[in-house]
């Protein structure tokens, strides 16, 4: 099978999977586990949230393409393990030991892969979408609480932290990527091959960050009740969202 690159597509991406996929019972190595459906909502031309971030989108055509496809991953092409085969085995694990061909994940796996894996296994670009490749974007984050007893030396700490100097750090000791690019060369990130670099920094030219509401938390958690029956294969991507979007409309303008 040729190596996936720039050019695939979530359809070459299933028909790998489909060929990755063999064996029965507990010996079947699957062709991948499922990307976060955020990515298929968002490379399919959809969205979460409108531009103002006032209103759920989920319950549009391309919104809900994307979940269901996600959903069909195992529910029709059955490439993804199910839930009770996750809940015996999660996928991290399931792909360290060689029983997952594909793991759609942050770059932050690098660093558990290389230690852990006992086989050749390399990084690739997310496939497109219709809208493109559409990567999640995250990170750490360093926060000072309110009534910390001593604010300075606290924010002397995150400033290093978020700094050149912590994320060479990070990269060095932890093997974690920089959100700065001037930082992502080998010497910092040794563990990341030149080519890895390379792709991990084009795919941060189409990454979007999650929604930044201050209800964030609130939402998610209607939102994994909502889609919930979707994995499940209890209701389809359309029925689910008819009814998770007025609730999420109502607490976003709450």
């Amino acid at each position: 099978m040729t190596p996936p690159d720039e050019t695939w597509t979530w359809d070459t991406f299933l028909s790998a999977a489909e060929k990755l996929t063999t064996g029965t019972g507990a010996t079947t190595r699957y062709g991948t586990s499922a990307p976060d459906w955020q990515i298929r909502v968002r490379d399919n031309g959809g969205s979460l949230l409108d531009s103002k971030q006032t209103t759920c989108l989920l319950d549009q055509g391309p919104a809900i393409d994307g979940i269901q496809w996600t959903a069909d991953l195992t529910l029709k092409q059955h490439v993804v393990p199910t839930a009770a085969e996750i809940k015996a085995q999660n996928v991290q694990a399931r792909f360290v030991a060689g029983n997952l061909a594909m793991y759609p994940q942050g770059n932050y796996f690098q660093g558990i892969a290389t230690t852990s894996a006992k086989f050749y296994w390399d990084l690739a670009p997310l496939p497109k979408g219709m809208a493109g490749r559409k990567p999640l974007a995250g990170g750490a984050n360093f926060l000072l609480p309110a009534g910390v007893k001593n604010p300075d030396a606290s924010w002397l700490l995150i400033k290093f932290m978020g700094g050149p100097d912590g994320a060479t750090f990070r990269g060095q000791d932890a093997g974690l990527f920089p959100s700065m690019p001037s930082l992502a060369k080998p010497e910092i990130i040794p563990e990341f091959s030149a080519t890895q670099i390379s792709n991990i920094l084009a795919s941060g030219q189409d990454a979007l960050p999650l929604p930044f509401v201050a209800k964030y938390d609130q939402m998610d958690q209607l939102i994994t009740a909502g889609l919930a029956p979707v994995w499940q294969g209890q209701s389809t991507a359309k029925e689910a969202t008819a009814k998770l979007v007025p609730q999420v409309n109502a607490l976003l303008q709450s």
